[in-house]
């Protein structure tokens, strides 16, 4: 397992949150997902074997959420 931290300038409220957290957790190899608003950042723990980052990034750049 490997974990990636995410810079989400747009994480603004629990609204963002789960949505950001539902997208990822939808995605093969991704095991866990914590968000921190006060610094806009989302921890990723995913299986590098199923998923990449870039996919991550490509995903919630898709949903309105890039990724600094």
């Amino acid at each position: 397992m490997k974990i990636i931290e995410l810079k989400i300038p747009n994480l603004k409220c629990m609204g963002c949150v789960n949505t950001v957290h539902s997208n990822l957790k939808k995605m093969d190899g991704v095991v866990n997902v914590d968000s921190n608003l006060s610094t806009k950042t989302t921890v990723v723990e995913y299986d590098e074997n199923i998923v990449t980052p870039e996919a991550m990034v490509k995903t919630l750049g898709s949903i309105g959420y890039p990724v600094e």
